[in-house]
């Protein structure tokens, strides 16, 4: 009887530490993997540093297995940077160079590419100090504002722009394409009306007058009011504007249409040669137009 009673109590025992060995195990070991510090990592065979995270800041330099990304800034490694409202924050130094790969060159008659890369970009032009965005008008030509309005007779200027354009003629209203077909059918070149006298009352010649070209047809009138007792008056042409030569003379003190061909001039103009009044002072017009050449 006693022997059974102390088989009981054993058996008894044993089934306490079976069930208490085990827990305290267990806790033993919770304990220990909560409580571990100092996890390594190997940096050669021989040395190891001790496994960091993203909370011990920048500059880092060993121990890299950080839960967030860093970036190498040529020293050490930095976190990456960013914001919430705009996510990763990328900046470029002013002497920093991007490179970008590519196996096309440009080139004249340049082919359309099946490769190219979606890109924007802003045209500036350089005021001598600063870049300023170029403009255009609203329909997204290019704006050029100048200072200078085209004329007749317009002086060679000292701040031209070197460009390459189509020729144009002004007909009084507005610029059009100058036509450089020339057909058998095409208008002869011809000068518009000109005053070469305007009520004149003495001898001695007008103005002259440049005809752009060598033109050999002339018409001119004259026009004379307050009926002078005789006159005489010449039309001159010259090619140089300095040594003139009579193309015709009208004698007439009333008024006349008078014409001239194979003639060709670079210069016009009317003279009064002789003059004799009647008492009143007479008042003399001279126009012409030429051309032919």
């Amino acid at each position: 009887m006693k022997k059974n009673k102390e088989s009981v109590i054993l058996i008894m025992s044993l089934i306490l530490l079976i069930l208490i060995i085990p827990s305290l195990f267990l806790h033993k070991v919770r304990a220990t993997i909560t409580e571990l510090t100092g996890i390594a990592i190997a940096q050669s065979p021989t040395k190891w540093n001790n496994l960091k995270d993203a909370y011990v800041g920048d500059a880092l330099v060993n121990g890299l297995m950080a839960t967030g990304l860093y970036a190498y800034n040529g020293t050490a490694w930095d976190r990456v940077r960013g914001t919430i409202a705009n996510g990763l924050s990328v900046s470029f130094p002013s002497t920093a160079i991007m490179v970008v790969n590519g196996s096309s060159t440009p080139s004249d008659s340049f082919a359309n590419p099946t490769n190219a890369v979606t890109t924007w970009s802003l045209s500036g032009l350089w005021n001598g100090t600063t870049w300023q965005r170029m403009l255009s008008d609203v329909s997204g030509r290019l704006k050029i504002i100048g200072t200078d309005t085209p004329s007749d007779t317009f002086a060679n200027p000292i701040n031209a722009l070197t460009t390459f354009g189509l020729m144009g003629v002004w007909n009084g209203s507005v610029w059009t394409r100058w036509n450089g077909v020339i057909t058998a059918t095409s208008t002869p070149p011809q000068t518009a009306l000109l005053t070469l006298l305007i009520a004149s009352n003495a001898t001695g010649p007008g103005s002259s007058f440049y005809l752009n070209s060598l033109l050999s047809k002339h018409t001119w009138t004259i026009s004379v009011t307050n009926t002078p007792s005789s006159i005489s008056t010449n039309l001159e042409g010259s090619i140089d504007n300095s040594s003139w030569y009579v193309l015709d003379t009208s004698i007439s003190n009333t008024t006349e249409m008078r014409h001239v061909v194979n003639k060709p001039i670079l210069y016009l103009r009317a003279n009064i040669t002789a003059l004799v009044t009647n008492g009143s002072a007479p008042v003399i017009t001279v126009k012409s137009i030429s051309g032919g050449n």
